[in-house]
């Protein structure tokens, strides 16, 4: 029984041998499967290493001990017959021995048949070699060099590093699939935006929607023209703007911007003040009847205005002082006309240029025998009526024919007539004409002959809107004010005298000063500063003080530091106008009473009042 015990542990030894590779085999494959990606990956792989070398090494001292046995079957021999002698002597046992004695024949013979076989064809060994090799063919046999890297104990291949190296490889390998996915997906999006952009292109509703948009832009250009609110623009600092039109305009588009102009240019005659409505269209019903409908471009008996186009300065000039040839939209002759050509050449323009002419025609109503002529007629008096200016200008500026008679003066009454029932500009009521002076905001011209309405426009309507903050005093104010102050203190200092700190808006002082310069309500006001203006109205024989209780908008009030205009009732609150040092420029806020003193801006103040 133990002979055959041990046949069969040899047996078993045998098979766990051959079966050893696959087993290993399968354990990498599960350890290449299963095994997570994490920091400590190395410590496992050379844990595994540790583990696949110890097996190793038993397995070898296994594969020894049986190739020992294997080498010596003498001893085999002698342990069969000493197991054959205890045997005889156990008589009780006739049957086993009779069957180990069969067992040891059989044996017997198989192992000289091995040693017959181990002499001619390489014996057992060789058979069970080949059964591994076929079980097993990656398997190395015993001693076979292998030329692949092994470990630091020179055993077998290391299967930590073959993972490792796998890892990595597909660590890389995960990369580049993903910066392929970020790549598709981009051009995904871009191809996607491309077709939705290409479907907007052909899709008609898209082309009738920007249509529309491009109607819209149009028709709100042409109504700024027909409402004749933008033709004055680019203020000098003497209030005088350039005329921006079409020189192929319509006649009225051009009449327009010239009454437009009229309308928001300071002139001397009016005290520093614009020319009223009436004035203006007065103005142009003559213009209408000199030169064909007011055209820049006219020249006597030339009623295909064509002859400009071969008529420059020096072609003029050439003509002398002879009569008969006059020329633009007051129809300039004989000195006039030298005295335009040589202004228009000072300008670097040409005669026929609009803006140049209404400047020209400034200097002469401002100035020189035109202007006392016009002051003789009264044409600088305020309150007259569209007919008696039209008839002024006629019979003192244009001095026509028949001026002074019904033949010379109705047609161009009813010029006037005919244009000022179309033209919806030229007043501060109606809010439409555009200028240098008030065009620039909401609310339309500028009347400055009211100080109180000047006030309300030039101030913005809540402090939030009036902040701002300078580093110094110059133009301090400048990007932060309302265009009709702005315009206001152009006004004010062309009418009286230049401030001496330019362009200071941002003060409490200034405002009060710009809106009496600017109104002519008294032209010698301070500029500043506040104590300056106290004394002033203090000493002044022109000014009084007046209670809170008796208040009128126009009143100036007053403290140590700050100086603020009344404005009366503004939207249901009783305000004052006011601004602040480098801080805020024109606001309006609440004012109340506290017995005679006022009460605005933080704290009381005194009242005074323009009596004379």
């Amino acid at each position: 029984m133990d002979n055959n015990k041990k046949r069969i542990k040899r047996i078993e030894i045998e098979k766990e041998i051959i079966s050893k590779p696959a087993e290993e085999q399968e354990f990498k494959n599960q350890y290449e499967e299963e095994l997570p990606f994490d920091e400590n990956i190395d410590e496992q792989i050379e844990n595994e290493n540790q583990t696949s070398d110890e097996t190793h090494d038993n397995e070898n001292e296994e594969d020894k001990s049986d190739n020992e046995n294997e080498d010596n079957p003498e001893d085999l021999e002698e342990e069969v017959d000493d197991d054959d002698e205890a045997d005889d002597e156990s008589d009780d046992e006739a049957d086993d021995e009779s069957d180990d004695e069969a067992d040891n024949e059989d044996k017997s013979h198989n192992e000289d048949k091995n040693k017959s076989g181990n002499n001619e064809e390489g014996g057992p060994d060789k058979e069970n070699k080949d059964d591994r090799r076929k079980l097993h063919p990656d398997r190395k046999e015993e001693g076979q060099k292998d030329n692949k890297s092994k470990d630091k104990k020179g055993g077998a291949p290391d299967a930590g590093e073959a993972i490792k190296d796998k890892l990595t490889k597909d660590t890389k390998i995960g990369e580049v699939k993903k910066v392929v996915k970020n790549v598709r997906r981009t051009a995904t999006l871009v191809a996607n935006i491309a077709l939705t952009l290409l479907k907007f292109l052909l899709n008609p509703i898209f082309w009738i929607i920007v249509l529309i948009i491009i109607i819209i832009i149009y028709f709100s250009s042409t109504l700024a023209i027909i409402g004749q609110n933008d033709y004055n623009i680019m203020c000098d600092e003497s209030g005088v703007g350039v005329v921006s039109i079409d020189p192929s305009a319509d006649d009225f588009t051009r009449q327009s911007a010239i009454v437009s102009w009229l309308t928001s240019t300071p002139f001397e005659i009016n005290g520093g003040r614009p020319l009223s409505r009436e004035q203006a269209i007065g103005i142009m019903g003559n213009m209408m009847s000199e030169s064909y409908g007011a055209n820049p471009r006219a020249i006597q008996g030339d009623s295909s205005l064509s002859q400009w186009e071969t008529t420059n300065n020096d072609e003029v000039l050439s003509w002398g002082n002879v009569g008969g040839k006059a020329v633009g939209i007051i129809q300039w002759d004989r000195e006039r006309r030298v005295e335009l050509v040589n202004f228009a050449k000072s300008e670097g323009t040409q005669w026929y240029d609009l803006t140049t002419q209404l400047k020209f025609l400034r200097s002469e109503i401002d100035s020189g025998h035109e202007n006392e002529q016009l002051i003789a007629g009264g044409f600088n008096e305020p309150g007259k009526s569209l007919e008696e200016y039209t008839k002024i200008w006629n019979k003192y500026f244009e001095r026509s024919a028949q001026a002074g008679t019904p033949a010379g003066d109705n047609p161009r009454i009813a010029n006037a007539e005919a244009f000022s029932s179309a033209y919806q500009g030229g007043s501060f009521t109606t809010g439409l004409s555009n200028n240098c002076l008030g065009g620039l905001f909401a609310g339309g011209g500028v009347d400055t002959s009211n100080i109180v309405e000047l006030a309300i426009s030039a101030a913005w309507p809540n402090r939030n809107s009036a902040l701002g903050s300078c580093s110094t005093l110059t133009n301090c104010g400048q990007t932060f004010a309302t265009d009709a102050y702005k315009q206001a203190k152009i006004m004010a200092e062309a009418a009286t005298s230049k401030d001496p700190i330019s362009g200071l808006l941002a003060s409490c002082d200034r405002f009060v000063a710009t809106m009496y310069r600017a109104t002519g309500h008294d032209s010698s006001f301070p500029w500043g500063d506040t104590a300056v203006q106290g004394n002033y109205m203090r000493e002044s024989q022109k000014w009084a003080q007046v209670s809170c209780q008796e208040r009128r908008p126009g009143d100036v009030l007053w403290r140590e530091g700050h100086v603020m205009l009344y404005v009366g009732n503004v939207n249901g609150k009783d305000s004052i106008a006011s601004a602040s040092i480098r801080q805020r420029t024109a606001s309006l806020s609440g004012v109340s009473c506290q017995g005679d003193v006022f009460v605005a801006d933080g704290d009381t103040a005194i009242g005074f009042r323009k009596v004379r």
